[in-house]
């Protein structure tokens, strides 16, 4: 038989992209990941003393990409108002994305699995799905959950946030992330269950996810 000589487009790298609310674990959960293989290159946000002394595990340009695209909206990451319906389509927004692509693109260029975490892109995915695919790369979600009463009293003591904006907090962040994955592959870690067995969590990661460690 004649084989096919019909070209095959070459499978985009993955993209691990680790979503959760501002002091909800992904700092340790995203360390750990770093300790089975997984990139998060080289130029990460130093912890301080009293708040992650081992690190925030965040790709200061992508962070700091992703508070001018905030700062640019006329927003934060601490906002807890709507945003207009097309506001991911917005023309101030572009120069923004464009760096965020390019940042992707050289990243994933590494061998393994490269990964980002920033809290900021839970209320930007709808944005961000857009970079991810001006990088021409394939996401996959790891959402970390804490107990937004748990969440609450941490943003009290770092930051003297009210309970109530904490929790209309945690709530846009996961709520906006979660309607924005719905078909995407996603797994769920619990940030108490990872503590207490996190070879197991991520265990289940990789089989939810399809990919290795």
């Amino acid at each position: 038989r004649r084989m096919s000589t019909t070209a095959h487009a070459p499978t985009p790298p993955p993209l691990l992209m680790v979503i959760g609310m501002h002091r909800s674990g992904t700092s340790a959960t995203t360390g750990a990941l770093a300790c089975v293989g997984v990139r998060l290159g080289r130029h990460l946000y130093a912890g301080h003393a009293d708040v992650n002394p081992k690190g925030y595990f965040e790709h200061g340009e992508i962070a700091d990409t992703n508070d001018e695209a905030l700062l640019a909206m006329g927003s934060a990451w601490d906002d807890i108002l709507p945003r207009p319906p097309d506001w991911a389509r917005s023309e101030v927004l572009q120069p923004y994305a464009q760096r965020l692509a390019s940042t992707l693109a050289r990243e994933l260029r590494g061998t393994g699995l490269f990964a980002v975490k920033d809290p900021r892109v839970c209320r930007l995915l709808p944005w961000w799905q857009q970079i991810i695919g001006m990088a021409q790369a394939r996401a996959v979600y790891l959402f970390v959950l804490r107990s937004p009463q748990e969440v609450g009293a941490s943003l009290q003591k770092r930051d003297g946030f009210s309970a109530e904006k904490s929790a209309l907090l945690w709530l846009r962040h996961y709520l906006e992330a979660e309607a924005a994955t719905r078909q995407a592959p996603r797994a769920v870690i619990d940030f108490a269950g990872f503590v207490a067995d996190p070879a197991a969590a991520l265990a289940r990661v990789q089989a939810d996810l399809g990919i290795r460690f």
